[in-house]
């Protein structure tokens, strides 16, 4: 008799954990949605915000993967899934950094517009003279 209830309680759990690595999958799409947008309209500092959400949940669910390994539940068709959605989040994080390293070369290209100029204004600074 304890060892039905036992077995329904573990199964419990797995299913448990199986729906809340499912929502936590939902939440990295959404939140990856997100971010694609934000690089979409060129809000740097919502997508940063957004991005440290993002690394949040993934750390959850590496947590999870884990847990899965740890009790030998992980079968092989979870084990694709979860290698296909790894392998979709490394892709869009590629996305992520050639679009910061765009950002980047543009800020940089900007400081050196600003330094420039300042230093071309320097010579009509008539109060600077010795």
């Amino acid at each position: 008799m304890q060892s039905k209830v036992l077995k329904r309680n573990q199964i419990n759990n797995k299913e448990k954990i199986f729906e809340l690595y499912y929502q936590v999958i939902e939440k990295i799409v959404e939140s990856t949605a997100i971010c694609k947008q934000f690089i979409y309209e060129e809000k740097l500092t919502d997508l940063l915000i957004e991005l440290e959400k993002r690394s949040q949940l993934i750390n959850i669910f590496k947590s999870l993967q884990l847990s899965f390994e740890d009790k030998n539940i992980c079968t092989d068709n979870l084990k694709d899934e979860i290698y296909n959605f790894l392998n979709k989040i490394k892709r869009f994080d590629n996305d992520i950094l050639n679009y910061l390293s765009k950002e980047k070369l543009n800020a940089k290209i900007e400081i050196a517009k600003m330094h420039k100029n300042k230093e071309s204004f320097k010579g009509y600074n008539l109060n600077n003279t010795k």
